[in-house]
C-alpha cells in the first residue's frame, strides 16, 4: 500500500474538502477503521495515526499522517517521508517550494506555504523502520487555504502577545519583569514561551528552540525561574546547551505552585529527584532516561501526582513498586526495557486508568500478565513483538479496556 502526498489536494484516498461521511467511506474502502475523535472537529483513524480536521462547514481542511502509520508507505515525489532522515526530506521538499521562517521552527518543525505542507517534530524515536538510528518527522500534513490563513493569523496573534507592550491585566513588578526580559534576551523572543495570568504573574515557561548557551548563561536562566513563585508549568523538553543537572533542579524546590514539570532530555539523576519532594502540588511529571530505579522513592509520595512518564533504563523497572504508593496516579507511560518481570510490579496500581508501554520485550507470552489490570480504561502497547493473535487475546482478556497494540517493525 502506498499513499501519495498531493499538496493542496490530499493524502492517499483522503482529499481536502471531503465531508466526514466521504472520509469514512474512503477509509472503509482501504479497510481502515475509525479510532474516535481527538476533538469535536477532528476524526481519527488507524489507531489515531491518521487525523482529519474539519472546518465549520464540515469539510476537511487539514489531513495529517503520523510515522506510526509507516506501513501505509506515505510518499512525496517518490520519497517515503517516514523512511528518510529529516534534513534530507526537508531538502527534497525544498526542490518544490521554500519553507517559511516565520511559520517554522527548524530543525524540528516546518511549514511550506506554497504547498501548504507541514512537517512536525523530527526525532529518532519516530524512526520505526531503522530502530531509532535516524531523526524522522513524527507527522506530515497537508491543508487548504483556510488552514494556512488560520495558522498565519494564530502565529501573528502569538507574536503580538509576546510583545512587551501587551502584558495582560496588571503590570508585573519591576523585578519580575526584569527577570522575564532577561530570559527573553538570553533565549530569544521566539525561543521561549512565557504565559502570564491576569495579575501579570508568570505561570508557564516553555523552551522550544535550540540556541547555543554557555554554562554561566544557563545559571542565569535558572536564577530567573527561581523568582517565579507562582509558576505552574515548566517544560525542558527542548532546552539545549549545557545539560540540565541535579544542581539546576535543586532550584525548582522553591516553586511551590508548580504542577506540570517536563524534565525529558535533561541529565537529571536519581539524586536530583529528592529536590522534588516539596512540590506537593505537582500533578504531571516527565522524567529522562538518566534516572535510576533508586530515584523513584523520592517521588513515590507526591500527593497530587496524576500523570507520570518515565524512561526505564536497565534494572530501572525494579523501582516500579515504589510508585504504587502514589495515591492519585491515573496515567503511567513507560518507555523501554519493560519485561514480563516488570509487568508484575504494575499489579498493585489499583487506581491507574490509562497505561502506555513502549517495549520490544513484550510478546504473546506477556498477554496473560495483563489480566490483573482489567480496571484500566485504556491500554496502549507500542514497539512490541505482540502479534495480531496476541492482540486479539489481549482484547478478549480485557473486554472493558480500550486496547491498542503497535507491533515493532522488523525486516
Amino acid at each position: 500500500m502506498t499513499w501519495e502526498i498531493r499538496p493542496q489536494v490530499g493524502i492517499g484516498p483522503l482529499c481536502l474538502g471531503m465531508t466526514r461521511r466521504q472520509v469514512r467511506e474512503a477509509m472503509f474502502q482501504e479497510a481502515i477503521r475509525p479510532s474516535g475523535k481527538k476533538a469535536a472537529t477532528i476524526d481519527c483513524y488507524y489507531d489515531n495515526s491518521v487525523q482529519v480536521s474539519f472546518d465549520r462547514q464540515g469539510r476537511a481542511d487539514f489531513i495529517e499522517v503520523s510515522s506510526s502509520a509507516f506501513e501505509l508507505g506515505v510518499k512525496f515525489r517518490g520519497v517515503d517521508v517516514f523512511d528518510v532522515d529529516a534534513p534530507k526530506l526537508v531538502s527534497h521538499i525544498e526542490k518544490q517550494a521554500a519553507w517559511e521562517p516565520a511559520l517554522s521552527r527548524p530543525p524540528g518543525e516546518y511549514l511550506f506555504p506554497p504547498l501548504i505542507l507541514s512537517l512536525w517534530n523530527a526525532s529518532k524515536e519516530y524512526d520505526y523502520k531503522r530502530n531509532g538510528k535516524r531523526r524522522v518527522f513524527a507527522t506530515v500534513g497537508v491543508g487548504n487555504e483556510n488552514y494556512l490563513r488560520g495558522i498565519q493569523e494564530l502565529r501573528q496573534e502569538f507574536s503580538r502577545i509576546l510583545e512587551e507592550d501587551t502584558w495582560p491585566g496588571k503590570k508585573p513588578s519591576k523585578t519580575l519583569r526584569a527577570a522575564v526580559d532577561l530570559l527573553r534576551s538570553i533565549y530569544g523572543q521566539k525561543g521561549i514561551l512565557i504565559g502570564l495570568d491576569a495579575d501579570g504573574e508568570v505561570r508557564m515557561v516553555m523552551f522550544w528552540v535550540h540556541p547555543q548557551i554557555s554554562e554561566s548563561i544557563k545559571k542565569e536562566v535558572f536564577a530567573c525561574l527561581k523568582g517565579f513563585r507562582k509558576l505552574v508549568g515548566l517544560n525542558f523538553a527542548y532546552f539545549t546547551g549545557p545539560p540540565v543537572t541535579d544542581e539546576d533542579v535543586v532550584l525548582l524546590k522553591d516553586l511551590p505552585e508548580l504542577q506540570h514539570l517536563i524534565l525529558a532530555k535533561t541529565a537529571t539523576s536519581a539524586d536530583g529527584l529528592k529536590h522534588l519532594k516539596r512540590l506537593t502540588k505537582l500533578t504531571h511529571l516527565t522524567l529522562p532516561d538518566t534516572v535510576e530505579a533508586r530515584g523513584f522513592k523520592h517521588i513515590s509520595f507526591l500527593p497530587s501526582l496524576i500523570s507520570l512518564s518515565i524512561h526505564l533504563g536497565k534494572k530501572a523497572e525494579l523501582g516500579l513498586r515504589e510508585l504504587s504508593h502514589l495515591p492519585r496516579l491515573r496515567f503511567l507511560r513507560l518507555h523501554h526495557d519493560v519485561t514480563n518481570a516488570g509487568l508484575k510490579h504494575l499489579m498493585s496500581f489499583g487506581g491507574l486508568r490509562k497505561l502506555e508501554i513502549w517495549s520490544e520485550h513484550l510478546t504473546d507470552a506477556s498477554v496473560p500478565l495483563f489480566e490483573p489490570l482489567a480496571h484500566l480504561a485504556s491500554l496502549e502497547i507500542r514497539d512490541c513483538l505482540i502479534t495480531k493473535k496476541g492482540e486479539k487475546a489481549l482484547k478478549k482478556l480485557l473486554p472493558q479496556t480500550e486496547v491498542s497494540v503497535h507491533k515493532r517493525f522488523r525486516y
